[in-house]
């Protein structure tokens, strides 16, 4: 982890949500509330590290994507 600057790396894998009875079908748009928080803590192949995270500057855009409901 490098002591400042930007951290790049590639990830892979999927988020299931749990769709709520009675959303009408059509599109919908996924995003991070702007207020959110993380603890990340690893020993990995990137290295080891123990990060607070949290969108900064926290007025960007926190759209994940968008799919449809049907």
């Amino acid at each position: 982890m490098p002591a400042e600057g930007t951290l790049k790396f590639t990830a892979q894998g999927q988020v299931d949500f749990t769709i709520p009875a009675g959303t009408p079908a059509g599109e919908a748009t996924s995003s991070v509330d702007a207020a959110a928080t993380t603890h990340v803590a690893t020993d990995s192949s990137l290295g080891e590290f123990d990060v607070e995270l949290a969108l900064d500057p926290p007025d960007q855009d926190a759209t994940l994507g968008t799919t449809t409901i049907g």
